[in-house]
């Protein structure tokens, strides 16, 4: 019988030690991930979005609770600034939907400065018309096209 083909106890054995590390190593590196410890629950949030009714710039409770998480999360972070970057319906490409735009925007820094964020750390950017969630048609009013984001820097 040709020797590469001869079993030993001796031969098996080495095979066995080469083998049983590289599985021990890899099983214990899966047991080190565990879902609730995973590197998701670290990342932290920067970008917070609130959205407004049809012609409205009045806080919501809903809206007030993501505004409030965002000061909190900016108090907590340490955050030097915060930018409110104000979006609207296509539709609104005109001097109305501007100064609704504007309305919203300051609506927003005020319920951020009652939050506790100094006013100072607020910049307020210009009215995006440009990047819809939904993109529609001209004229069609789409409500998740009516948002702000409060961008944590």
């Amino acid at each position: 019988m040709p020797k590469s083909l001869i079993h030993s106890k001796e031969n098996t054995v080495n095979k066995l030690f080469l083998i049983i590390p590289f599985v021990s190593i890899s099983l214990c590196g899966c047991a080190i991930f565990d879902s609730k410890d995973g590197p998701a629950d670290t990342v932290k949030k920067d970008t917070f979005e609130v959205f407004f009714d049809f012609d409205k710039s009045t806080i919501s409770d809903t809206a007030a609770k993501i505004i409030l998480d965002a000061a909190t999360s900016a108090k907590n972070e340490k955050i030097t600034s915060i930018t409110l970057s104000v979006h609207t319906d296509p539709s609104l490409r005109n001097s109305a939907g501007h100064s609704l735009a504007e309305r919203r925007l300051n609506a927003i820094s005020a319920e951020l400065t009652k939050d506790g964020i100094p006013s100072g750390q607020i910049i307020l950017s210009e009215v995006d018309t440009d990047m819809p969630i939904v993109p529609t048609e001209d004229g069609l009013h789409e409500p998740q096209n009516r948002r702000m984001e409060i961008i944590l820097r």
